[in-house]
């Protein structure tokens, strides 16, 4: 029994539904992991939850942390999306800190288009995208949520905070 329920679990990892995808923004190619649940259906419009993750981590990284994430997905019905910063850090508005440098790129762009993309591959209901996020990750939460309002139901920002006096760099 016990041997049954080890290959049960291992055929359950291996069978992931996790997909990476890659696309260009700005001549630049960005990619991101999905994973959808196991009732999805293409058919149906579908919620989602952008994870974003830390400074200096990866998407493939945090989907080993998160891994929990799946199984709510598989419960409740949404598909999870961890978006891949370049060099692991994302522009998330506070890069006028000096020990934490990072690339000039318009990660702002690439969420928007990254949206666009999932209303269209995956039927993601655009009512219904949640967005949260550890550190660096979490501070993209809160460029989304200001630059990108209109995209995103509610945000869940973790280990970050942002101040009041916190100007936010475009």
């Amino acid at each position: 029994m016990m041997k049954l329920a080890i290959f049960m679990l291992f055929a359950s990892i291996c069978c992931s539904q996790v997909e990476k995808h890659v696309f260009s923004c700005d001549e630049i190619e960005r990619e991101y992991f999905i994973y959808l649940p196991q009732n999805f259906n293409s058919l149906s419009k579908v919620p989602a939850v952008l994870y974003f993750h830390g400074y200096g981590s990866s998407a493939e990284s945090e989907m080993e942390i998160k891994i929990k994430m799946h199984a709510i997905a598989d419960s409740v019905g949404f598909v999870v999306v961890y978006p891949n910063a370049i060099e692991g850090k994302w522009k998330s508005g506070l890069e006028s800190n000096p020990f934490f440098p990072v690339p000039n790129v318009n990660d702002v762009k690439f969420v928007d288009t990254l949206l666009d993309t999932l209303g269209v591959k995956f039927n993601v209901d655009m009512r219904r995208v949640y967005a949260t996020g550890h550190s660096n990750g979490g501070f993209m939460c809160f460029k989304i949520a200001i630059e990108l309002g209109n995209r995103v139901a509610a945000i869940a920002p973790i280990s970050c905070v942002l101040r009041v006096d916190t100007e936010i760099n475009s």
